[in-house]
């Protein structure tokens, strides 16, 4: 039986059996066709409205485009400059300290992270995600410090760590779980991935965002459903075995109290 397939770019949102399958190598990954053609559609749309605005006024400033960042946002990047911009923007934000992040995580992390960039209002190329699907298939997992997220602005050092694979830098997780640097790993892998130049705008693209925070809490809340069931199927045996009453479990006494958690543990109860 070939391995489950999570399709991003499509309607509907990803579930979190589909990111856990994901991130623990069980499912691969796809781009739809038509997200394919809306990014690019998109891409081109933006450069063209871009470039016209700026003919017209050269001095023009569009954040993140042609401006430094934060504070720095009034600083104009001339036309040559734009790449290395966006390189030296993930570069400079590698900045993570501590122990690794598990691989599952990183993985979690890159889903989520192609995911919403595969909606298609971020202005990438779709060859930004479809290398981001390209490792996450053949098991190219960077290596994250654990710490270095300001979580609600931004997992900017963590999502850096993971664009620094993407464009060639940055370290990877090793079969042993230790960090190689990325230009050692490719020279060496079997099954691997073709590093990208970022261009205008991208780098900020895969840097801006929560996803490595949702990513910790979408395994979490995972693993807490199946202790949450085996709790259940505990109590249910202890209630058995003791020769227990069912009554405390009817819906009907559950439902007065109207907690949804209550009301679906006593269910699972009274059904066992």
């Amino acid at each position: 039986m070939s391995a489950k397939t999570v399709t991003l770019g499509q309607e509907g949102a990803l579930t979190i059996a589909d990111i856990e399958a994901v991130a623990l190598g069980g499912a691969k990954v796809a781009l739809a066709a038509d997200a394919r053609t809306r990014l690019a559609a998109f891409r081109e749309a933006a450069e063209q409205t871009l470039g016209a605005a700026l003919r017209d006024d050269p001095d023009r400033r569009v954040y993140g485009l042609n401006t430094g960042f934060g504070s720095n946002f009034k600083d104009y990047v001339s036309p040559d400059d734009l790449k290395q911009l966006q390189r030296n923007l993930i570069i400079s934000h590698c900045a993570g300290v501590g122990p690794l992040a598990p691989a599952p995580v990183v993985r979690a992390t890159m889903l989520l992270r192609a995911a919403s960039l595969a909606r298609g209002h971020s202005m990438v190329r779709p060859v930004v995600v479809e290398t981001l699907i390209d490792m996450l298939n053949n098991g190219v997992t960077p290596a994250v410090p654990r710490n270095g997220s300001v979580s609600a602005s931004g997992d900017l050092a963590p999502l850096s760590h993971v664009a620094a694979v993407v464009i060639g830098e940055g370290r990877v997780l090793g079969a042993d779980g230790e960090a190689i640097v990325t230009r050692d790993f490719l020279k060496g892998a079997k099954t691997a991935f073709t590093p990208i130049e970022l261009e205008m705008k991208e780098g900020l693209a895969l840097n801006n965002g929560c996803q490595y925070a949702n990513a910790w809490g979408v395994l979490a809340t995972a693993k807490m459903r199946r202790l949450i069931e085996a709790a259940a199927l505990n109590a249910a045996l202890g209630v058995q075995v003791m020769r227990g009453m069912g009554r405390p479990f009817r819906a009907d006494l559950h439902a007065l109290r109207a907690h949804d958690g209550s009301v679906t543990v006593a269910q699972w109860l009274f059904d066992l």
